[in-house]
């Protein structure tokens, strides 16, 4: 859904129960009967994450369909804007968000175990610039329409569904990258990490299809080894990334918990890092 830029996006405000504007603009009937590519597995849930969710969740979720507004209220500056889809229990997105006050994190993710263990971390650490989107990521880009509105993107480890019936429910697929060019702003980052390479290798396809997309490595492939290192142009608002060669700088991400492990069992990880091109 587009909403007329004469018209303040403020007062669209996302109403996260029925995905419905507030205003009474409606999200397209088609998400509701579209193939899921998440399942709410809750698990056991704590007292204390269950307590996070119910003080916390109201005050961090992502209310405002214009991003940098929603952040403004909150933060003096918004350099950048980022997003992960399915955060798990949010121990990179609290490292980057840490690392980085004057960018703006938003978080999306429906497992509620790790929604709680996230919220309980971000009032620890005291942090003012990340928001919390509890549904799938999908919907978060239905709702959140503007192009050119976001300038990174990760997503980290997701769900690789490997049997071959269920390939249609993976997240990464042509129809969705577009979506995420579309929302990138010229230069933008797309970050996708596995330790499948099957779907990596199903990923390289998929943005092959994709000419908004450039990717960063030199060889066209992915990136294996160390996480990618880049040097920040903020005023640019773009990742230098000239001839394909990688600068030495600050890290593009940190090393999610399911990494540690998935390295100390022996698994190769796949780091494919992309650019949005303009149009």
């Amino acid at each position: 859904m587009r909403i007329e830029s004469t018209v303040s996006l403020c007062q669209y405000v996302l109403d996260p129960e029925s995905f419905t504007l507030k205003s009474g603009f409606e999200t397209p009937n088609r998400i509701r009967s579209r193939v899921r590519t998440t399942v709410r597995r809750e698990g056991r849930i704590t007292n204390a994450q269950q307590q996070a969710i119910d003080e916390l969740l109201p005050q961090y979720r992502l209310k405002c369909s214009d991003l940098r507004e929603d952040f403004s209220v909150s933060m003096s500056s918004v350099d950048r804007i980022a997003v992960e889809i399915g955060f798990g229990n949010g121990d990179a997105l609290l490292q980057m968000a840490t690392s980085r006050p004057t960018t703006g994190f938003v978080g999306i993710e429906i497992y509620r175990p790790g929604i709680g263990q996230f919220l309980r971390g971000a009032k620890d650490a005291g942090l003012n610039n990340v928001r919390v989107f509890d549904q799938d990521g999908r919907d978060f880009f239905a709702q959140i329409s503007t192009p050119d509105s976001i300038d990174e993107i990760y997503i980290l480890f997701p769900d690789p569904w490997p049997k071959k019936r269920h390939h249609k429910r993976r997240l990464i697929q042509k129809e969705f990258l577009e979506t995420c060019a579309n929302r990138l702003s010229s230069g933008g980052l797309l970050c996708i990490a596995t330790d499948w390479e099957d779907y990596a290798q199903w990923i390289l396809n998929e943005l092959a299809a994709v000419p908004a997309f450039q990717n960063a490595s030199p060889g066209g492939e992915y990136y294996q080894g160390e996480p990618l290192r880049l040097r920040r142009q903020y005023q640019s608002r773009t990742w230098n990334v000239p001839g394909g060669e990688y600068y030495q700088g600050e890290p593009l991400r940190p090393t999610t918990k399911y990494e540690r492990k998935a390295l100390e069992s022996g698994a190769t990880i796949y780091n494919i890092v992309c650019n949005a091109m303009s149009a």
